[in-house]
Order: C-alpha cells, then sequence, then structure tokens
C-alpha cells in the first residue's frame, strides 16, 4: 500500500491541479479558439501524467519486486530479466506516449508505422540468433531445469557444473578438464536435459564381478555386500545394495551390484573404493576373479 500511494502521489497532484486550473478557466467567458487549445493542452497532459505514471509503476513495483525476488533467489538469469523488463519499459513508454499525442494533434503516422514496421523486421531479422537466445533464457527461468550449482553430463562423456545462467548464454563447468564451456540458451532448450541433482543428490551406479568356476552365488553375493558396508559412500538400510547374477558364460558367473552412493560428486569415489575394498574381501577369502579364457583347438593331421 505503501508503495502505490508513494507511485500515485505525483501523477495525481499534477492531474488535480490540470484539472483544477482547465476547470478555472472555463468559468471564464474565453475566446472559443483559446478554449479549445486549452482542452488540447489539456488531452495532452492527461497523456504524459498517464505516461509518468506508468513509468513509476514499473521503476518501483514490477522491476523493484523483481530486483527483490533475483536477490532472494540469488539468481543471475532474473537480474538479467528484470534489467531487460526495466529497458523495454523505458523504450515502449515513451514511443506510445509519442504516438497517442500524435493521434491528438491529428498527424498522419501512416508512414511513421510503416517505416516503423520495415525496421523492426530488417532489426528482428539481424538480432534473430540474439533473439532466440533471449528467449529461450526466459523459458528457462520459467521452467527452471536446473539452478546455479546443479550438476549434468556433458556430450562428452564428462560432469559439469552449472555455474551460470544468463539471458543468452549459460556457463557450466567441466570438473574433469576444469575448463567453462559457454552454450547458447537456444542450444539447452532443443535438447535433453539430465539433472544430477534432482530429485535429490543421491546417485544409483552399478558394479559388475565376474568369478571363477565352481563359486557359491549365496557367498559370493554376501562378501560383494560386505565390500559395501566397508565403502561409506554406500548408502545402506532402505537404499541397501541389491546383487544380482546377470549371466552365466562357460560356466563363470557374472554378478551386478547396484548401489546407492550418498551424493552424485562421489559416484567415482564410490566406484573405485568399492572395488578396492572387494579385491581386499575376496583375497581374505581365497575367491579368484574370473580370468579371460580362450579355447584352442590342435589339428592332429
Amino acid at each position: 500500500g505503501a508503495v502505490i500511494i508513494e507511485v500515485i502521489k505525483h501523477p495525481l497532484f499534477l492531474l488535480v491541479l490540470v484539472f483544477g486550473t482547465v476547470s478555472s478557466l472555463e468559468i471564464l467567458e474565453l475566446d472559443p479558439t483559446l478554449v479549445a487549445d486549452l482542452e488540447l493542452a489539456y488531452l495532452l497532459t492527461l497523456v504524459v501524467i498517464a505516461a509518468l505514471l506508468a513509468y513509476r509503476l514499473l521503476v518501483k513495483l514490477v522491476v523493484g519486486y523483481g530486483r527483490a525476488r533475483a536477490k532472494d533467489t540469488d539468481s543471475d538469469l532474473e537480474e538479467a530479466l528484470v534489467g531487460a523488463v526495466e529497458m523495454i519499459g523505458k523504450i515502449i513508454i515513451p514511443v506510445a506516449a509519442i504516438f497517442v499525442m500524435a493521434g491528438i494533434l491529428g498527424m498522419d503516422l501512416g508512414g511513421a508505422i510503416l517505416g516503423l514496421g520495415f525496421l523492426g523486421i530488417i532489426v528482428g531479422y539481424a538480432l534473430q540468433p540474439t533473439l532466440g537466445n533471449f528467449f529461450s533464457g526466459l523459458q528457462l527461468m520459467i521452467d527452471r531445469p536446473f539452478k546455479v550449482g546443479d550438476r549434468v553430463p556433458l556430450e562428452n562423456g564428462n560432469t559439469g557444473e552449472v555455474r551460470k545462467i544468463g539471458m543468452r548464454i549459460t556457463v557450466i563447468h567441466d570438473l574433469d578438464t576444469s575448463e567453462d564451456i559457454i552454450v547458447p540458451n537456444s542450444l539447452i532448450e532443443n535438447q535433453t536435459i539430465i539433472n544430477m541433482n534432482a530429485p535429490d543428490v543421491r546417485y544409483k551406479v552399478n558394479v559388475k564381478v565376474r568369478v571363477g568356476d565352481f563359486e557359491n552365488a549365496g557367498r559370493i553375493e554376501e562378501l560383494m555386500m560386505e565390500a559395501s558396508r566397508r565403502t561409506p559412500q554406500i548408502l545402506q538400510g532402505e537404499n541397501a545394495p541389491v546383487v544380482r547374477v546377470s549371466d552365466i558364460k562357460d560356466g563363470r558367473m557374472l554378478l551386478t551390484i547396484f548401489i546407492w552412493v550418498d551424493t552424485v560428486f562421489n559416484r567415482h569415489i564410490a566406484r573405485t573404493e568399492y572395488r578396492t575394498n572387494l579385491y581386499k574381501v575376496f583375497n581374505e577369502n581365497g575367491v579368484e576373479f574370473a580370468l579371460p579364457r580362450k579355447m584352442v583347438w590342435l589339428n592332429r593331421e
């Protein structure tokens, strides 16, 4: 309420002042031509006051609220969007006021509108990539498929962390090569996005193990579970690992353990430590990993 009063008090004061002045002059017996000029000036003044009110509403309410929200959410994208809205508003409001005033004065705006339309087509065509990235950035802000700090898989198989979301580009840091990748927003909008932080930071991985001949499946499963319990990054309880026999070939079993890692950031460490612990557990219990086997046929002729 206080903000609205602050916004309208000056335009309202001007409106009352102008209305009172015109009403006072109408009481006097003035020349009709002068009265017509005063009424025209009154209408033009109303347009100026309306433009001033629209501008103050834009700055105080829309832009002010948007920047406060962007500060609360720590969003670079929202901050950039607010700046873009403010810039567009500062252009549209005066231009609209000029067109309305020109219409009141009886000026022919057909040529000007045609020229502006032609200019808009040229500018729009020239800025097509930029505008495409801009509206893609706006779409990213609305959909929010990821936020700064989230991790996403990259095309090269590495993992990236979102560092900045702008109106035209998004900056993703490659955690494996320590490089910043600058991606136009239009490319992001047109591809499938995998957010490794959603719906939570847990991550499911699997490790495959092939054991030698004559091993007992139940015993191997228990040893694989023991190795998981020795790996701190692997979750237990409701998210305890599960072991399944994936394949049997040439009398040797291929077992797969499906494990939940506490965070997606630890998935590589969890795999490495689990394999190390599994090697130790197998050695402690005399279990051998299956070695590659080749069949050799001898011709006795």
